[in-house]
């Protein structure tokens, strides 16, 4: 059983990153992603702050899980469960022992709300910007592969972005008593828990190395077109 204590309950407003064409992005209808509220969903988010359900530190993010619960779930997409299971990440900076050699134990530190929103939106507008030039690669792809007389000789892994959205929380009342009631006080960037264990599926690129994960065998090769690749 979770501890009240440990759990951290914020009125936040989703903000889904979305896959637009490149052509939007390149014409400048669209060139970045941004928040708007007449798009965006209300509700609940839950985040679980327990040391033990800690899911990590990546290399300038923390990872919590949690559960963001809507009152008008769209039909997919991040936002389609009435209660979805969620990843909430938040940027961090390390504060060492040893200030002098940045080396030994360190604890945890977080930015002010200006400098986590300009971080996070920084990372939201890469994924927005990824998401439309992969979906550009598999409609080349899809293109040559039905304009092609033969068939291939071998199969093409499917890939994907992680469906993912910032959540703005909003001050409420005088429960924050350093923040105007109605204020954003928080942001944190949300993503879907990937479910199931490394056979289930692959990372196939993260923040730590720009190389992709290496294939060990033509034999995983050809299982990965059964496979679900997550490029993080």
């Amino acid at each position: 059983v979770i501890a009240v204590f440990q759990l951290q309950n914020e009125t936040v407003h989703i903000h889904t990153i979305p896959v637009q064409p490149l052509t939007d992005l390149l014409n400048g209808t669209k060139h970045s992603f941004c928040v708007d509220t007449a798009e965006s969903s209300v509700g609940q988010l839950t985040i679980d702050m327990s040391p033990d359900a800690m899911i990590g530190t990546g290399a300038f993010k923390s990872a919590h899980p949690g559960w963001l619960t809507l009152t008008a779930p769209p039909i997919k997409g991040l936002r389609s469960q009435a209660r979805h299971k969620v990843v909430v990440k938040q940027p961090f900076y390390r504060v060492y022992s040893d200030a002098a050699t940045q080396s030994g134990p360190y604890k945890i530190g977080q930015y002010s709300l200006a400098d986590d929103i300009k971080k996070l939106f920084v990372e939201a507008n890469v994924l927005f910007w990824e998401k439309s030039l992969l979906q550009l690669t598999y409609t080349f792809i899809d293109h040559c592969i039905a304009s092609s007389l033969t068939p291939l000789p071998f199969s093409i892994p499917c890939v994907c972005f992680v469906e993912a959205g910032l959540a703005l929380s909003f001050a409420q009342g005088v429960s924050k008593v350093t923040t105007k009631a109605g204020s954003a006080w928080a942001v944190f960037l949300l993503e879907e828990l990937i479910r199931g264990s490394d056979e289930a599926f692959m990372k196939f690129i993260h923040n730590m190395d720009s190389n992709p994960s290496y294939l060990e065998s033509i034999r995983t090769l050809h299982g990965l077109s059964s496979h679900f690749i997550i490029i993080y």
